[in-house]
This record gives structure tokens, sequence and C-alpha cells, in this order.
């Protein structure tokens, strides 16, 4: 009997072993596994008789874009793992306990579980950004240890989601496999114990087993004669960056969004003289009030939890977005840059680490520090060595062989062709997004269901950024232009074009913004 196929794709890397443990006892005399990190969709191929596995949301669009002949894909929901609950059994009834997760969603599902469950207590979701100025027993958790507010003193860490029963009951049905649900749910409480023993609730050493960094891989493999380089200001950026490769001073890499800093961080790292240690990389505006936790470590009476500075050993840590740290941070990295010791926080002992540090910013580090954004004692280490990140705009010998690079590397359609007059708008559009922004528009085009890209095809929002012949009000074009690029993603967006077409003094209320030189085959989803 010929064995059907699951392929499993998550983020991180020790996510997907878990999610693979928990399949490989629930089918693993049905079902043929395999495996692998999101980061590596590009590299490897997915088969016409395999079925794809996975909780990223909205992944089934991409991998039935690159793969159309897959033979099918199962979402995966999560569930508490129950199996991990009974300490709750232990607490009195109607006890006030805060449920932490990273958001909201998740602390939503996570308390409609518990309430299913039995556990009669008054559920209060918390998840950063949200201020808890009520009273609370106890904090229960889904493996968020580094959430939970430093002032509750009992904590209950559930361990990571499961896959739900509900998902295991779909694949059944997808395979055809005939379990019976009495023989599926005794699986699949064998399946909670064998998660449960291989992977043990943990409060120590968290970021080492669950940080897993930049493209979810703490060794990624990017290298600079991987990037398009054929314009004189990326050549000879290029150039500057790979000359600051070799030693072990703190680098800064400042440049608009979506130019690719991290990229080159990791790339710094990988000609470094320490390209075979660990690379982290964590943004100071998505760490909130935890930032300097997952940067420095924290100590409490559980134990002793390194930061991302402590877990890179020898390796590169970088830091994004660093206007965005608070000043008091500011001065405990600038004191690290000094002598490369560091005190966690909470804690008293001073630790040598030997860490390099890469930061990123969008502004330029002269500006930030000129504008009090930055201190004088941090700026004086990243100022030695800065390298500016050179917009898209200034990068047009490059269009060509990007977008070679993403249909043929990046989305395997080789077979697409862009019309030279869509290139020309292409290359006059302004691109604030920079190449991220450039990417997401080729990765649309790619979905069109076309492998010949006419002008008209272009997103509305680039066909029209230079509208060919004179239009009604040349003062009002721009405005309108510019209110659309702000809208295009609203929900209302369809009702507001039709306002701004009706504004324009002198059109033909007969006739539609979407007829005529405005039209586009390419009309941006709102949904």
């Amino acid at each position: 009997m010929k064995r059907l196929k699951l392929v499993v794709i998550a983020v991180q890397a020790g996510y997907l072993k878990k999610l693979e443990g928990q399949l490989t006892s629930m089918f693993k005399d049905r079902i043929e596994l395999r495996s692998f990190q999101l980061g590596m969709l590009d590299k490897e191929r997915i088969h016409a008789d395999e079925v794809v596995f996975s909780a990223i949301p909205n992944l089934d669009k991409l991998v039935k874009t690159l793969f159309p002949d897959i033979k099918g894909f199962v979402r995966a929901d999560r569930s508490v793992n129950l199996v991990n609950t009974g300490e709750l059994l232990s607490l009195k009834k109607n006890r006030r306990i805060l449920v932490v997760g990273d958001h909201e969603d998740v602390t939503r599902k996570v308390i409609r579980e518990l309430d299913q469950s039995g556990f009669s207590h008054d559920y209060i979701p918390f998840h950063p950004g949200v201020d808890l100025s009520t009273p609370v027993d106890c904090a229960i958790t889904t493996g968020e240890l580094e959430l939970v507010p430093d002032h509750i003193n009992r904590v209950i860490n559930i361990g990571l989601r499961v896959i739900s029963f509900e998902t295991m009951m779909r694949i059944n049905q997808t395979f055809q496999l005939g379990l019976t649900p009495e023989a599926l749910n005794r699986r699949y409480i064998l399946s909670l114990v064998h998660v449960s023993s291989n992977w043990p609730v943990s409060r120590k050493n968290k970021y080492i087993s669950n940080w897993i960094g930049t493209r979810q891989d703490d060794h990624p493999d990017q290298k600079f004669t991987e990037f398009i380089a054929q314009s004189p200001a990326m050549k000879a950026f290029i150039t500057h960056a790979r000359s600051l490769c070799p030693g072990d001073h703190p680098i800064h890499i400042d440049g608009a969004i979506g130019v690719g800093k991290r990229r080159v961080a990791i790339a710094i790292h990988n000609e470094s003289k320490r390209p075979a240690d660990r690379f982290f990389c964590i943004n100071c505006t998505s760490e909130g009030n935890h930032l300097e936790k997952n940067l420095f470590g924290w100590e409490n009476e559980d134990g002793i939890f390194p930061g991302l500075l402590e877990t890179a050993g020898q390796g590169t840590v970088c830091i994004e977005e660093i206007e965005a740290m608070p000043p008091d941070l500011q001065d405990k990295l600038a004191a690290f840059l000094t002598d490369h010791y560091l005190t966690r926080s909470n804690g008293r002992e001073s630790i040598p680490c030997p860490a390099r540090v890469v930061t990123t910013s969008t502004l330029p580090l002269t500006r930030a520090f000129s504008e009090k954004i930055i201190r004088q004692t941090l700026y004086h280490h990243l100022s030695l060595h800065v390298c500016t990140m050179p917009a898209l705009a200034h990068r047009k010998e490059d269009f060509e062989l990007l977008i070679h690079k993403f249909l043929t590397q990046d989305l395997n359609r080789p077979d697409i062709r862009i019309q030279a007059s869509a290139l020309e708008i292409l290359k006059a559009y302004s691109w604030e997004g920079n190449v991220q922004e450039f990417y997401n528009v080729i990765f649309h085009l790619t979905c069109l269901g076309e492998n010949r890209i006419t002008k008209n095809m272009l997103p509305f929002y680039i066909y029209h950024s230079q509208p060919e012949g004179a239009p009604p009000d040349t003062e009002k074009v721009p405005q309108i232009r510019r209110r659309l690029y702000g809208s295009w993603r609203k929900p209302d967006f369809l009702t507001n074009i039709f306002k701004f077409w009706e504004s324009i003094p002198g059109v033909n209320r007969k006739t539609s913004p979407l007829d005529g030189p405005w039209s586009s085959n390419a009309w941006p989803k709102t949904d």
C-alpha cells in the first residue's frame, strides 16, 4: 500500500520539531512525514502527491501559488495541552487569574478553552500593550514567561500550545484514514503525553531553546555575494560594509524602511571571523517593556534567564531600530560596548560577554543624535563605523536584475516577462518601501495567472503614480494620488475612490474612475 505524504512547515525550528513529534505519535503507521522551516520554502520542492500542513496564516495561498499541483493543504489549529494543566486543579475556585500571551487573539482562545474544560475561575487577558490595573492571584501562560509582569509571584506555565483535536480529525478526513472517533481520541491523548514528556515545561534558559532569530535561524546563510549590486550606489555600499567585517567593533547600518538592513547585518556576521557562531536579531519597537530582559536577561527566584547578548556567545546580535531604545537602556548598552560586561535585569553579577553588536536605524544616525533621540554615550560607540544603505530609487541599474532574482530564485516563476513600458513605470515609481515593497509588487504580479505582464496589470497606485495625458486639474491629481496611496488598504477604499473622482473639476460624472487610462486589471484586494 502506498504511504500518504504530509509536509509540515513552521517558522521556528523548535516548534517545527514539536509539531512533527505530535503528528508522528498520531499517524506514524499511516502517513509519511517530512518537514522544513518557512525560510527554506524557496529551496524546497513540494510534490503533487503531498499535502501541506502548517499553522502559519495565509500560507496556503503562497504554497498554492508556488506549487499549484499539490494534493492539498491542512491548516493547523492549536489548543491548550491539558496534560500540563494539573497545577490548576490545586487552585481554589473563582481565583482571579491573569492569562498571558503574545497577542490578544491567543489569550482569548486560551481563556475559552480553559472555560470549556471546567476550570471555574475569573480569567483576565493580558498581552503586550495592556496595562494591568487590577490585582490577581496568579498568572497562566503558554510558554511566554518573559511577558509575565514581574510583581506576580505565582506563575503556571502550561507550555506551548499543541495541534488541536479538530485538526487531527481534518487530517483523518483528508487522507481518508478511516480511524473511528474513539480510535482518534485515544491516539490524541497519547500524542499529548508524548509532547509533554519530550518537551517538558521549563522555566530556565528559555531563550537558548526558543529564540530562533532572523529568518527563524540562528545560523542564517546570507552573503554579500548574493546582493544585487550593479548600481554605483550599491557597489560602493557593499565595498564599505565588507571592509568592516573583520573587526570586533560595533557597526551601525542606517537606511530607509525596506532597504534590507537586516540582510546586511547577517552578511557582516557571515563574513566576519565568527560565522560559525550564532546570529540573533531583536527589534526595539516590537519588544516594548521587555526589551531589557530579552537583550540582557533577567533573574528571579525561579532561576536565571539569559538574554540574547549572553546566549549569542561569540556570535553577533543585531539590534534593529536602535532609535526606539529607551534612554536608560541606551546607557546600559553603551556601558556593555565599553568593556563587554553585562548585568542581568534584577541581577548583581557582572558577566563577561564577547558578542559583537550590529545596530540599525531608519533615521540617519547623525540626525537621531542631533535631535537627542540617541544618547551621546551610545552615539560615540556607534558613530565610528556607519554604513548608509542606498534607497531603491538610487539603484535604477539593479531593477532588472532584482526582478530576475525574484522571479527565478524566490518565486519559482521564470516564465514571467514584464513588458518594457511596465518596467519603465516600475523604475519611475518612488518606492518608499524600497526593496521590500518592490518584492511584494512582483509577488503580486505572479499571482495574476499571466506570464506576460503589461503596464495596466500593475497595482493601481503604481500604474497611476504618473498619469498619462493631461488630467483635468494638474494641482488636484497629486493630492488625490497621495490620498489614494494611504487609503487603498482600507475597507472603504472603493467608496472613497469614487468620492475622489467626483471631486476633480471638469470630470465627466458619467465615467468611472476605473475607465480609460485610470483602469487597472490588478485592483488591490481590500479584504
